[in-house]
């Protein structure tokens, strides 16, 4: 096929798309901080970060770890998330006080959520782990 004959097929592709933009541009941006969800099956959880409305980073963790992450962060915790070295600890700056994460492995992750962000992740993960849920799997 000739380049021109590709640059004509591109722009009646174009064409098609702009009569549906908000299907093809559209992009569900991740609304919150912190979003977890809790595999009783498995014993599992899988945490999200959110670094911007088009990007978050996951973390796989055993519940053990998590919970023992989520009852002591306020003193430095420091452990793994399925093979990932992580810090999770409060940070003052300026009077102002946030959480900050720290991820490592062969690269590291620093993200900095809100106090409330943790204290509503606890209260979720607890809800999760009491409550069914719908991704639950039948016994």
């Amino acid at each position: 096929m000739s380049e021109n004959k590709d640059s004509e097929n591109l722009d009646a592709l174009f064409e098609r798309m702009d009569k549906f933009s908000k299907q093809f541009d559209y992009i569900k941006p991740f609304e919150s901080d912190i979003k977890i969800y809790y595999f009783k099956h498995r014993e599992r959880l899988k945490m999200t970060v959110k670094v911007s409305d088009n990007f978050a980073m996951t973390y796989y963790w055993d519940k053990d770890a998590f919970e023992d992450m989520i009852e002591n962060w306020q003193n430095e915790w420091v452990g793994k998330a399925k093979g990932i070295e992580m810090f999770v600890g409060p940070k003052n700056r300026d009077g102002q006080r946030f959480v900050r994460m720290s991820a490592a492995h062969a690269a590291c992750f620093e993200h900095r959520v809100p106090f409330r962000a943790m204290i509503q992740l606890k209260k979720e993960y607890y809800n999760q782990r009491d409550n069914p849920m719908p991704w639950d799997k039948e016994d």
